[in-house]
């Protein structure tokens, strides 16, 4: 029965598998012993970090050579590719040259690429890459990305995520610029440890990102591009943006923290979903100087916080005061407190003067850690 169903059933079925999972389908019958061969879709995950200290490499060679294998006999096109690659050392030459002849075969069909190369340093991706005018998805992780200077674009990348990417602001702005229909992006890019030529400011980083409709963003990242000197608010607003995610992670310009977080804010003027990751203590002294803020269209707030002193009792107030349409605010808490006072911080909060008459509060503490890349 298996070796009747239709082509697109099976292909439907392989593409569903593991890569490793449906090159093993050869085995169930003569007819299937190829079918893998031509499916669109590739995806290797390989943790040689597990292997044991004394196996001299011998793990991460047999990755390499299993994806040279499978790579070398599969004969359609493919669309979307993915790897997973978590090592003790960075990768071998071999690696690098059966990665480049791969992007280079496929930059007319590839729309879909992850790159996740976790290893002991960051290591550069090949220059094939940029060849990719197809893309559609970009997802790069624990990378170093050196633009090339021949790049013309992905005019058709929409999504991109940048996590713990190491790139120069100079290459970030020509990256960005150079794809003009991101609408999703995630960008947690470490660009304070490479020299740049040119100074590169806040305006220029978000006038990157014309459409952008769902963004994340660090603000250690913002700190690198404001050093001291933070706008009020982007002369063209984000005016697509409905979703926004901020996170305060190990930003080093303590003093910008604050002042990007409300220049972004200000600058998105149809935000529907704001989410704040506090991982440090943020101090709203005062904000008598804000009342320019205003968030019309703003119906759902979502605050974490992983230290004990936190921002709350200052900015919840005014978030809830500028927001006529909010109806769910979101407390989460890192740390463990008591039901009864999870019920106090809901009562405290739901005191508060609120311009929505159908804002609902909830507190949860001792919120489970969740492996977040970003």
């Amino acid at each position: 029965m298996i070796s009747n169903l239709p082509q697109p059933i099976i292909e439907i079925i392989l593409c569903l598998l593991p890569t490793k999972e449906a090159v093993r389908t050869s085995i169930l019958s003569r007819e299937w012993k190829y079918h893998w061969t031509t499916i669109p879709k590739l995806a290797f995950i390989e943790d040689a970090v597990k292997a044991s200290r004394d196996d001299d490499g011998l793990k991460e060679r047999l990755s390499i050579e299993k994806l040279n294998q499978v790579i070398s006999m599969h004969q359609g096109p493919i669309h979307e590719f993915s790897l997973s690659m978590h090592a003790k050392d960075p990768p071998c030459v071999e690696f690098d040259h059966i990665m480049d002849n791969f992007l280079s075969r496929n930059n007319n069909t590839l729309t879909k690429l992850t790159l996740d190369m976790c290893y002991g340093r960051y290591c550069p991706l090949p220059e094939s890459l940029f060849s990719l005018h197809q893309l559609t998805h970009l997802y790069l992780y624990c990378c170093r990305l050196d633009v090339q200077p021949t790049f013309n674009g992905f005019g058709s990348l929409t999504y991109l995520y940048m996590g713990n990417v190491i790139i120069s602001k100079r290459m970030l702005i020509l990256f960005l610029s150079s794809c003009p229909l991101l609408t999703i992006v995630t960008l947690n890019a470490n660009v304070g440890s490479l020299p740049t030529a040119g100074d590169f400011t806040l305006i220029e980083l978000f006038g990157c990102l014309p459409v952008i409709e769902n963004l994340s963003i660090c603000l250690r990242m913002m700190t690198d591009f404001a050093q001291g000197r933070v706008p009020n608010k982007l002369p063209i607003a984000l005016v697509h943006l409905k979703c926004l995610c901020i996170r305060d992670a190990c930003a080093p310009n303590q003093g910008d923290r604050i002042p990007c977080l409300l220049f972004l804010m200000r600058s998105c003027p149809n935000l529907e979903k704001l989410k704040l990751k506090i991982y440090h203590s943020l101090r709203f002294r005062s904000w008598t100087n804000h009342s320019d803020m205003w968030f019309a269209h703003l119906n759902e707030l979502e605050i974490e916080f992983w230290a004990r002193r936190h921002f709350m009792m200052n900015l919840l107030p005014h978030m809830l005061a500028k927001s006529p349409v909010l109806k769910m605010v979101k407390i989460l808490l890192r740390y463990k407190v008591s039901k009864d006072e999870e019920s106090d911080m809901v009562r405290r909060y739901s005191a508060y003067a609120h311009a929505s008459p159908v804002v609902e509060i909830t507190v949860e503490s001792g919120v489970g850690f969740k492996f977040d890349r970003f």
